[in-house]
């Protein structure tokens, strides 16, 4: 049985209006750390009929800082966008990069005026070590 792991680490992040806010994945020493597994969730703010949009910085036809924002989105466009969408007041984005899409940053952005918070957690997903995690001691 393979199982997955992370160290997770996790940020609070506050957006209003409709402008995208990088935020960079750092570790608990100020490091940026690059990330395979990233989840974002609106923690609090008015987001009824909201969404936002989650973009990780990874190399694409289209440049990171050309992509566009939740509220500069074109319906039915015929190229798509690097990144997710979700409902702002149920939804949660969860990236699953695959090697090399390795990213220490992500713009989160919002289609509406007011200010939604986001819980951001993202670390790296390894494979765990099987023989390693047998020696661990499983209790009483």
């Amino acid at each position: 049985m393979m199982r997955e792991t992370y160290r997770p680490f996790s940020k609070y992040v506050s957006i209003t209006g409709t402008g995208a806010v990088e935020v960079t994945l750092h570790d608990s020493s100020g490091v940026a750390l690059e990330c395979n597994y990233i989840a974002v969730e609106p923690v609090s703010g008015n987001a009824s009929g909201t969404m936002f949009m989650v973009v990780p910085d990874i190399s694409t036809a289209k440049a990171y800082a050309d992509m566009p924002t939740a509220a500069t989105i074109t319906l039915n466009d015929t190229s798509g966008i690097v990144g997710s969408l979700a409902s702002a007041n149920i939804g949660v984005v969860i990236l699953s990069l695959a090697s090399p899409d390795f990213t220490s940053k992500v713009k989160i952005s919002h289609n509406t005026a007011g200010t939604i918070v986001y819980a951001v957690r993202y670390g790296v997903v390894q494979v765990a070590n099987n023989l390693k995690d047998s020696r661990s001691s499983r209790g009483n």
